[in-house]
């Protein structure tokens, strides 16, 4: 991960949520979530990213940080691409 990467991720404050890996995609869930997160929540390492945490991939899910100024879009994703 790069430097500013981890540090977004350590101190840039947020909401994490979890969301499911798509299943019906490639292994990039860029391709599935973006087009939808990048409308709606602004730029990829910046308003949001995400990475996978903890138990994620025996899960089949990812974590979905979304900075303090887009939050209620969190919970929109975490509606939206529940398990």
């Amino acid at each position: 991960m790069k430097l500013i990467q981890t540090l977004w991720w350590k101190y840039w404050p947020g909401v994490k949520v979890k969301i499911a890996w798509p299943l019906d995609q490639p292994a990039d869930p860029n391709a599935h979530y973006r087009p939808w997160i990048e409308k709606h929540i602004g730029k990829q390492g910046w308003h949001w990213d995400w990475t996978m945490e903890d138990n994620d991939a025996a899960d089949n899910l990812l974590t979905l940080k979304v900075c303090k100024s887009k939050s209620k879009y969190a919970t929109l994703a975490a509606l939206q691409w529940s398990k």
